[in-house]
């Protein structure tokens, strides 16, 4: 690797050394710890590489520089060379620029490079140093030091683990460093801990600094006999505590640092192995954190895990088995129960959802007879084709222009009103007052043909003013029926902001103050406002409110009616499913679908050399006063289909009516 790419490398990544503040805007300070409290905010980032820390420990440093301030150390290349070390980076290795320039592949914020850039590492593997042959040379001195043996771990454990010692180990990362006798513990063919084994109390600040040195590659210890265990394996910070573990008799990895979990995360993102996790990590703040967000990496694997603390009385693993190994493995021993009860109330909460439970709640209300609610339509004939009339479920009404398909769903919602049940009403198109005129014109027109007024004869205040007394009287008659049931009906209107969240809301406030479960009519749903922030196109929002829509009817046990439009090649066509505008949900997710049509539509050929003559007969039937009508119903999840519901339709009046009435001739 060059020295460019380790920089940038480093800089890039400073949350593998950082750790998040609790206001999770900054980085809490390593220095002066800013940002560790409840409100405080630390380190923070405009370009995601620079740091300020609002305690003044710093200005503008990068992550290699904090690292230098840990450690009091000035010298850049040896802030880089302590940034190496956490980040796993061979920093002897590291080329310089000028090489790195002459291989002409080195060029700056170019999305190209930067995948030439690990293409190249992956090849320069083979330029890692193996160290196969020095562990067999340190091996041979194991039995020159106790080391190990004094902190619990068998010469026998040791042997399995090729631990090796080295009297006068020199630093290859700084050879002039004066020598110190080493245990080494290798981690891979590549890399290896060299741990001094003088007691930390006999070093000074600087050798408890280069206690335990890193060198080669990166690598987890005992990583390689990980696909063998069939248990849960226990993931601990130090390497000696993972023997500890096993030392123990239960399976352990060591991660030799918490900035290493990547390393396993890759690991097991190649592999097909999928063991179940203990996270012990230390007790500190960083490794609660790094602990935390293992397991949700995990998590995101599919891959089981608990976190659980083996040592609460101790610093780590290894202390622990030296002061009271009995405990340890109590420890070792409840965390695996840990893992296996989390397990065990998985499964059983697994097993409520099964039909054991929901058939034994449909047996008590079929014998205590308590119904499914029903909702009659007030239309006889679309009653009886329904099985009685409306269901918890999702009814969609859909028709071409002109012909009131938001005129049928008002009929219907009213009907329902004045049997005394509550309807809501989510109108995003028509205002509260043109709705109220529909309605108390088509009660004039059930009253009284002959003197009935159309909704803008009510409206207009000049127009009813010219009305005959009789006329007047009838729409004043109109008003007070009107008043008996409007008390049932709540009318909710908006242009482009209403949400399905709004309608969720107003529902579950409804039902809260009033007790009543309402029928729901939503006019209509093409325009409802999108879920949510998102960039979807029209078919993905219309969808995503659909789905929403069914799963509200669902929650509360209530119908709700859509209405929908049509897309303009249904405007000369028999109604189909397809007919539905953005119709992929509408069409999957409705329990009912009704489609409004022109009389004897069917009845004309369809075909490419007939679209005329199919325009001519739209045309000429939508002048016709009344208007033939059926209402088709294509889809019934709980009943019969094919029906067709013979309706007249006087657009005037806004009044459907199962009866043909042409008697009357209405101007």
């Amino acid at each position: 690797m060059y020295k460019e790419e380790a920089i940038e490398h480093i800089r890039r990544h400073p949350e593998h050394h950082l750790k998040r503040d609790r206001s999770n805007k900054g980085y809490i300070c390593p220095i002066c710890g800013s940002g560790s409290g409840h409100n405080g905010t630390g380190i923070t980032t405009k370009d995601g590489t620079h740091f300020t820390c609002w305690a003044g420990c710093y200005t503008n440093a990068d992550i290699i520089d904090i690292i230098g301030k840990e450690h009091n150390e000035e010298d850049f290349n040896r802030k880089l060379e302590l940034a190496c070390n956490e980040y796993g980076i061979n920093y002897t290795g590291l080329k310089t620029e000028q090489n790195y320039a002459k291989t002409e592949r080195y060029t700056h914020n170019t999305h190209n490079t930067h995948n030439t850039h690990k293409e190249e590492s992956g090849a320069k593997m083979d330029e890692i140093q193996d160290f196969t042959a020095q562990y067999t040379e340190w091996a041979s001195h194991l039995a020159e030091t106790d080391y190990l043996t004094r902190r619990g771990i068998s010469e026998e454990l040791q042997i399995t683990f090729n631990i090796g010692f080295c009297k006068g180990w020199k630093n290859p990362k700084a050879p002039n460093a004066p020598a110190s006798d080493r245990v080494i513990i290798p981690t891979s063919d590549y890399g290896y801990l060299a741990r001094d084994i003088r007691p930390a109390e006999a070093l000074n600040e600087t050798e408890r600094r280069y206690s335990k040195l890193k060198v080669g590659k990166a690598g987890i210890f005992n990583l390689q006999a990980l696909p063998t265990y069939k248990e849960p394996v226990f993931i601990v910070e130090g390497e000696i505590d993972a023997m500890s573990i096993i030392q123990s008799g239960y399976p352990a990895i060591g991660l030799g640092s918490i900035n290493y979990t990547r390393i396993l995360l890759d690991y097991l993102k190649q592999t097909q192995t999928k063991p179940q996790f203990i996270i012990c990590l230390d007790n500190d703040i960083r490794g609660q954190d790094a602990s935390k967000k293992l397991k949700a990496d995990l998590d995101g694997l599919g891959i089981e895990s608990v976190e659980y603390n083996i040592c609460p009385e101790y610093k780590d693993a290894n202390e622990a088995l030296v002061k009271n190994p009995q405990a340890l493995k109590d420890k070792l021993a409840e965390a695996v129960d840990s893992i296996d009860k989390k397990r065990q109330e998985q499964k059983e909460a697994y097993l409520e959802t099964s039909n054991r439970k929901y058939v034994r709640d449909f047996r008590n209300k079929v014998w205590t007879s308590i119904s499914t609610p029903c909702w009659k339509t007030g239309f006889t004939s679309l009653d009886k084709e329904l099985d009685g009339g409306l269901y918890e479920g999702l009814y969609v009404i859909g028709a071409i222009s002109s012909l009131g398909k938001t005129t049928f769903a008002l009929q219907i919602a009213d009907q329902i009103a004045e049997a005394g049940n509550d309807v809501m009403i989510f109108s995003l198109e028509m205002a509260r007052n043109e709705l109220i005129a529909k309605s108390i014109s088509r009660i004039t027109a059930q009253e009284d043909r002959k003197n009935a007024l159309s909704p803008r004869d009510i409206t207009v205040y000049e127009r009813l003013n010219a009305s005959s007394m009789e006329s007047i009287e009838l729409v004043d008659k109109a008003i007070t029926k009107y008043e008996g049931y409007g008390e049932h009906i709540f009318i909710f209107e908006g242009v482009g902001d209403i949400r399905v969240k709004t309608i969720r809301e107003a529902i579950k406030q409804h039902i809260n103050l009033t007790g009543n479960k309402p029928v729901v009519l939503v006019d209509y749903l093409q325009i409802l406002a999108p879920y949510d922030e998102k960039n979807r196109t029209d078919k993905q929002e219309v969808d995503l409110n659909i789905t929403e829509l069914k799963r509200i009817s669902r929650d509360y046990k209530l119908p709700i009616i859509g209405i929908s439009s049509f897309n303009r090649e249904s405007y000369t066509a028999s109604v189909n499913m397809a007919s539905f505008k953005e119709s992929g949900s509408i069409e999957y997710s409705s329990d009912v679908l009704i489609g409004l049509q022109l009389s004897g539509i069917d009845d004309i050929k369809q075909s490419d050399t007939n679209k005329q003559a199919v325009r001519d007969f739209v045309d000429n039937a939508k002048k016709e006063i009344p208007r033939k009508v059926e209402a088709k119903i294509m889809k019934n999840r709980n009943g019969k289909v094919g029906g067709r519901i013979k309706l007249t339709y006087y657009p005037q009046f806004s009044l459907y009516s199962e009866t043909e009435e042409t008697s009357i001739n209405f101007v």
